[in-house]
């Protein structure tokens, strides 16, 4: 006789023998992944199945579906290119020096059609990084002081991202020829590039090594991160009697070719178009950098070019010469995909003219447009959510601009400030040109009678990251606001022809969303409001929105005021005799060390 105990355990080891068969080995979904630990920071996370496990009609389409969790939340899109392979693509990339761990979840086999498709082992969280922050190379040269005498060694190291100068003090050692070099720092602005000047008059007579050591606990700008090893960098200087080419490269930016010629000392700018030749020949444009020369031109992708100095036209500042013509070849390789907007930095889109937008696009064949329409009441409470400029309040995206660089807006996905407008797909051989430029028209649809500005998205259909955002107010309505102790002036004028806009309904708006006040201009488009701190009370004001029939505009304080601390802003002085003296140089703009003549 079989008791309870005995039946209990019959039906368990049932249970279990029915399950392991289920979990048949042809039954098992493994994957290989498209990177290792350290990922870039804007890349694809690519993951291919050996099953089918998606059987959608969304096949090619991004997905808010989350297939995958990462921690630290990373904004993106996922899209499955088959049914066995599912692409992530994060929205402004990774964050730099930044650890992640990721799960997949349970609706990774959701729509699969196979019902007894089951996760493997591997299925376990794993974890990737970001090229964690390290120096990446030295440039040393000579340069003149910057009295205009004396000799000194100007050193840029160069971070793979920003850092604040202000900490590497107590974190480099230099030696020069065996010898420690004292140093000041040049640039106190977060930047991957740090620039020092030693003092130039010990050293230079042969050339000698230049050797950096970097303690560990360097800090990422804006960021947790500190380096937890030492590091070290070296470079040979040559001789401040001669000079020699350290580096030549190639590239684009902004669409147009460059060489970038990188020398042992500062170059002088006597009769540059005749410094150098290139073969074929190609309208250029040379400058002057702190440490060599800057050739811009009309460069042909996937063209070779031959690059000649000319020994007797380039010499050194504090008189190196080269000892014979040197000689470069030059490729000029593809240009990286990219998209951005022609001024990153504009809002107001006259409503008056052709209301079109210029965007770069390069290397990519169709992109996805959307446009939302963020509504009057709701733009304080948007643009506080928009605040950033980047990972950590910092753009570390800019110096490779892909199409990141200024504000970044996150889109409304969940219309809790606007709607949406506008979501289209379009081929970018299709998108008009003009002058030269592609152009993107903002003539839309009205979709209700609620005034509001508009957020536009381009992005890349296959790379989420590659995106631009741009917020844009379609107004012929120009606002100059000016603040003293008691009073505020405001000043509307027709944007497209800079007429005095009189009637124009102007509502101050406080920073916890209060319509506080509200005024009309005056026929010379002027409203001035007397005591102004008095009547709007304890209140803070923190834009104005304008009307004046279909037309509206708006002003936001934290993103219009200017910022004076680093101008003399008290006015004029007058001299005790009432007199004013003038002096004119020869030239419009010196550099440290030249001569100005004047009378």
């Amino acid at each position: 006789m079989i008791n309870k105990f005995n039946a209990r355990f019959i039906v368990l080891a049932l249970s279990i023998l029915i399950a392991s068969c289920s979990k048949k080995p042809e039954n098992m979904v493994s994957y290989v992944k498209n990177f290792n630990e350290t990922v870039q920071t804007q890349q694809n996370l690519v993951f291919t199945f050996n099953q089918e496990i998606f059987n959608g009609e969304t096949i090619g389409d991004w997905d808010s579906t989350e297939y995958i969790t990462f921690s630290p939340k990373v904004e993106g899109r996922f899209r499955w290119s088959s049914s066995s392979e599912l692409i992530f693509s994060p929205e402004r990339g990774f964050a730099p020096s930044t650890e992640y761990e990721a799960s997949f979840t349970n609706k990774l086999l959701k729509k699969a059609e196979n019902s007894k498709l089951y996760l493997g082992d591997e299925f376990e969280d794993f974890k990737f990084h970001t090229e964690y922050l390290a120096p990446q190379e030295l440039s040393a040269f000579w340069a003149k002081g910057n009295s205009g005498s004396g000799v000194v060694i100007r050193l840029g190291i160069s971070f793979n991202y920003k850092v604040n100068p202000k900490q590497l003090k107590d974190f480099i050692n230099i030696t020069i020829g065996g010898e420690k070099a004292s140093f000041v720092l040049d640039n106190a602005d977060i930047s991957n590039e740090v620039y020092l000047t030693i003092n130039g008059t010990p050293f230079g007579k042969e050339q000698s090594l230049i050797n950096v050591k970097f303690a560990k606990g360097i800090q990422i700008a804006n960021g947790e991160y500190k380096t937890d090893k030492e590091y070290e960098l070296a470079q040979v200087l040559s001789s401040r009697f001669e000079l020699q080419i350290i580096n030549v490269e190639s590239g684009f930016k902004d669409n147009k070719g460059f060489i970038r010629i990188t020398t042992s000392q500062e170059v002088e700018a006597d009769d540059l178009e005749k410094a150098y030749t290139l073969s074929p020949n190609v309208d250029t444009k040379a400058e002057t950098t702190e440490n060599g020369l800057l050739i811009t031109g009309d460069f042909v992708i996937n063209n070779n070019y031959s690059l000649t100095l000319k020994k007797q036209f380039l010499k050194g500042t504090i008189g190196g010469v080269l000892k014979e013509d040197y000689h470069h070849d030059i490729a000029f390789g593809e240009m990286p995909p990219s998209i951005s907007f022609r001024d990153k930095k504009a809002i107001y889109l006259s409503k008056s003219g052709s209301k079109n937008i210029g965007v770069n696009i390069v290397n990519i064949p169709e992109v996805r447009v959307r446009v939302y329409k963020v509504y009057e009441n709701n733009i304080l409470a948007y643009m506080r959510g928009n605040n950033s400029y980047g990972y950590y309040d910092y753009d570390y995206y800019d110096e490779y601009d892909y199409g990141n660089s200024g504000q970044n807006y996150n889109l409304d996905h969940q219309g809790v400030y606007s709607s949406e407008v506008l979501d289209k797909t379009v081929k970018t051989a299709n998108l008009p040109k003009v002058n030269g430029i592609t152009a993107f028209n903002l003539d839309l649809p009205k979709i209700d009678n609620f005034k509001g500005i508009y957020l536009i998205q381009i992005s890349s259909k296959t790379d989420y990251y590659l995106n631009a955002t741009k917020m844009v107010s379609v107004s012929d309505i120009g606002l100059i606001t000016k603040q003293s102790a008691n009073d505020l002036f405001i000043y509307a004028n027709s944007i497209l022809t800079a007429e005095a806009m009189g009637g124009v309904d102007l509502h101050v708006i406080s920073n916890n969303n209060q319509d506080v006040f509200q005024i009309k201009t005056n026929s010379e488009g002027i409203a001035v409001v007397k005591d102004f701190k008095d009547k709007i009370k304890h209140f803070s004001a923190a834009m104005i929105t304008a009307k004046k029939g279909e037309d509206f505009n708006y002003l936001l304080y934290s993103q219009t005021g200017v910022e004076t601390s680093r101008f003399d802003v008290s006015g004029k002085r007058d001299h005790k005799t009432g007199l004013d003296v003038f002096i004119y140089g020869d030239r419009n703009i010196y550099r440290p060390g030249e001569k100005v003549y004047f009378n």
